[in-house]
Order: C-alpha cells, then sequence, then structure tokens
C-alpha cells in the first residue's frame, strides 16, 4: 500500500514537471491572479485570501480557476507546485 503511495505521488510530481513544460504555450498568468496563486502558495483557503485582498471568495475562486486552466493542472497543490518552481527559477537566473 506505501509502495502504491509513493509511485502515485511521484507520478504526480512527474506529470507536475512536464506540464510546467507545457505551460510556456498557455497565457500567462495575469498579476492578479499571480497574486491570488501566491497566497495559494501560503496555504490560504479562497475565503483568507478574499480578506486578504478585499475581495470575495467567488471573485479568489474565478482567479484559481482562470490559473489552474493557464497552468494546465487540475489541483491547487499541483498550481502551487508550478508557482513555487517558477519562483526558483526566477532567483536562479538573476
Amino acid at each position: 500500500m506505501i509502495v502504491l503511495g509513493v509511485s502515485l505521488i511521484y507520478r504526480n510530481v512527474e506529470d507536475v514537471y512536464i506540464k510546467m513544460s507545457n505551460f510556456k504555450l498557455k497565457n500567462e498568468l495575469t498579476p492578479r491572479e499571480i497574486e491570488v496563486m501566491s497566497y495559494v502558495v501560503k496555504g490560504m483557503s479562497n475565503p483568507q485570501i478574499a480578506d486578504k485582498l478585499f475581495i470575495t471568495k467567488h471573485t479568489v475562486k474565478a482567479h484559481v480557476s482562470s490559473a489552474l486552466y493557464k497552468l494546465n493542472v487540475k489541483s491547487r497543490w499541483a498550481a502551487a507546485m508550478i508557482m513555487l518552481n517558477m519562483k526558483n527559477d526566477k532567483n536562479n537566473n538573476l
């Protein structure tokens, strides 16, 4: 059971890296989508992000959904992994 779980986690991480290479084919994220996703990376929920940015939770959901589409992923976790990797790439290229 544990081996299967590890295998599935590895496969998901591998899929994230494959999707990262395909990200360049999609539209770039808007500044607001990047801002919202930065709070997703920190583990905040939609209502928490809404309170922080003084917008509705429905608006947060729209930004997250748009970002997930543009990043070509289905989960907040996968999007967070991509955002973290993009941040690390920018820091390493300075």
